[in-house]
């Protein structure tokens, strides 16, 4: 475990919400601000690599804050213009004093694409 003084990095949390369509016709979901925490960002792009590609996840770096309770894999991370969607979290040692977050770093924009793609290709 890092000693604290090298949470050097200050990272967003950002959550979905369900923000309501004008007109009523429905709601969609809008990734918003939730908090900002002191973390480490550390790259490990292939390093975990192979053991993560047999869930068919991509992890490109560790993160390492304090402990968030509730903090699930549906929130997104932001440094700077960075993003980073979380794929896996440990309590680390199981004392509720550290999270290591491991995370792929991706582009927002991607994951809407996706998602418009995803509805668009729905049948009626």
């Amino acid at each position: 475990m890092s000693a604290i003084g090298e949470f050097r990095h200050r990272i967003d949390l950002y959550t979905y919400k369900d923000i309501e369509e004008k007109g009523g016709s429905g709601t969609y979901k809008h990734l918003s601000y939730f908090s900002s925490v002191w973390g480490l960002i550390e790259n490990i792009k292939g390093l975990v690599r192979y053991d993560t590609k047999q869930l068919g996840e991509e992890v490109t770096h560790k993160i390492t804050i304090r402990y968030i309770e509730n903090l699930t894999t549906e929130y997104w991370l932001g440094f700077g213009i960075r993003r980073f969607r979380i794929r896996f979290i440990t309590d680390i040692n199981e004392r509720s004093q550290y999270l290591e977050l491991l995370v792929e770093e991706k582009s927002i924009h991607e994951e809407k694409l996706k998602a418009s793609i995803g509805k668009a290709g729905q049948s009626l």
